[in-house]
């Protein structure tokens, strides 16, 4: 499969389990991955970050994804980021290079740390959901251009 030329590949809703795949870091220009509401587990493969030009929109909520993000995520071009309902842990990585970012769910996660400030130089994000991690301090004093943009609840840490 590494050298089909996909727009979008969408493996929502299955009983998929292992690790997800490293070739996929390949699809060099691939826009859309769905792969929500399966089984995969371990850590997302670094070779995502060689999809930086194209994908926009990365679900991969609802798995048994572990370890933290990778540290390309602020490389990536993403406009939509759904990564909730897994076993991640660490900070929140660095999406300030996102300025396309209109969607980012980390929620329900093993989160830590503090919420960044840069979230609030995020000038197109609309929907920030953070809830049931474990972070630590208050909702940075910024603003989001003055746009209202939805929080998910982040006092319910487990």
């Amino acid at each position: 499969m590494e050298n089909i030329s996909l727009l979008a590949l969408d493996l929502s809703n299955n009983t998929l389990f292992g690790r997800i795949p490293r070739w996929m870091g390949k699809m060099l220009g691939l826009e859309v991955l769905l792969m929500a509401n399966n089984h995969f587990g371990g850590p997302i493969p670094v070779e995502f970050c060689k999809l930086k030009y194209f994908l926009k929109i990365l679900d991969l909520s609802a798995n048994n994804i572990s370890g933290s993000l990778p540290s390309c995520f602020n490389s990536l071009r993403l406009t939509h980021v759904y990564l909730s309902r897994n076993k991640l842990r660490g900070s929140i990585v660095d999406f300030f290079n996102s300025s396309d970012l209109v969607t980012l769910d980390l929620s329900n996660n093993h989160l830590t740390g503090n919420i960044p400030n840069w979230i609030g130089g995020l000038s197109k994000l609309s929907y920030l959901l953070l809830n049931n991690n474990y972070f630590d301090g208050g909702i940075p004093d910024t603003k989001v251009d003055g746009k209202d943009v939805r929080l998910g609840s982040t006092s319910d840490g487990k």
